[in-house]
């Protein structure tokens, strides 16, 4: 096997899991990694590596690090909510790629990341979600010891309350199609009372149209208000309209498309066994991934 092809299929998986997270966005990170691994292949002697994996990830750590400086300053002015583009998984994932469909996949974790300035997102990252000693983490960022532990614990007391909820979607495949399947049929036959029945009182949508599509600007907050926004979807759709459950970002999920193209994303959050935060990423560039 050429070296090309042994370090993309060792390290791809690793690298895309820590660049998605750092940049919650599927397009730019996979470029990242391409880019990654075909300059390393390009430019390296890889007979003088000795740990392949740590060299790689100081170098998606590296760019991950100058995407996020240009990316704060981008979303000062985004159009209306901003939410993370959105990731199609698959929970039967083999054990290597398990990383990439946990909880801390999920929509609202990594708007809690937000939060973060990039040295503190990518420390906790490193090693909340991955489990690095901080030496580790060290000797990825060139930071001291001491520094990694002060950035990770800053990062704990900023997101102190979000990382208190133990609310995070149930993993099993099966149990995401019965809700949705139940949300979709409830939407499409215009039964209030089944909606009401699977969402929280507290329940909240946000919806991502980035001033492309029409969407909400804000949060929906108020039962009777998030059920007439779900029961418009299909009145706006405009066009032949279909959907698909599936996995997304590790939680439930289901893809609307209108004449066969990604129209909107769907994935939720749950408070035991109500959908508590309901999330639609309708913005066109955050969808040209999804098939």
């Amino acid at each position: 096997m050429e070296i090309s092809e042994r370090l993309y299929h060792q390290y791809y998986n690793l690298l895309f899991s820590i660049a998605y997270r750092m940049t919650s966005s599927v397009s730019d990170a996979e470029d990242m990694v391409q880019d990654v691994l075909l300059q390393s292949i390009n430019r390296v002697d890889w007979k003088a590596i000795t740990n392949p994996k740590a060299y790689l990830c100081k170098l998606i750590t590296n760019r991950c690090l100058d995407y996020l400086k240009s990316a704060r300053n981008q979303r000062t002015s985004y159009i209306g909510e901003w939410l993370p583009e959105p990731l199609i998984t698959e929970i039967s994932n083999p054990p290597e790629e398990q990383a990439i469909s946990s909880e801390q996949l999920g929509v609202a974790y990594l708007l809690l990341l937000e939060q973060l300035i990039p040295t503190e997102r990518l420390v906790f990252v490193f090693r909340e979600v991955f489990q690095y000693r901080y030496r580790e983490i060290s000797e990825l960022t060139e930071l001291s010891e001491s520094n990694c532990r002060k950035l990770y614990s800053r990062a704990k007391q900023k997101l102190a309350i979000g990382l208190e909820r133990k609310d995070y979607p149930p993993t099993g495949m099966q149990e995401n199609q019965i809700l949705m399947n139940k949300f979709i049929r409830a939407i499409q036959s215009g039964e209030r009372d089944t909606l009401s029945s699977l969402l929280s009182q507290e329940v909240v949508v946000y919806a991502d149209g980035g001033g492309k599509v029409s969407a909400a600007m804000r949060p929906i907050f108020k039962m009777e208000r998030v059920i007439a926004y779900l029961l418009g979807i299909e009145r706006k759709a405009k066009g032949e309209y279909t959907y698909q459950i599936t996995t997304v970002n590790g939680g439930p999920g289901i893809v609307f498309f209108v004449n066969e193209k990604a129209y909107c994303v769907c994935t939720c959050e749950l408070t035991g066994d109500l959908i508590s935060k309901l999330f639609f990423i309708l913005n066109p560039d955050k969808l040209r991934h999804v098939q």
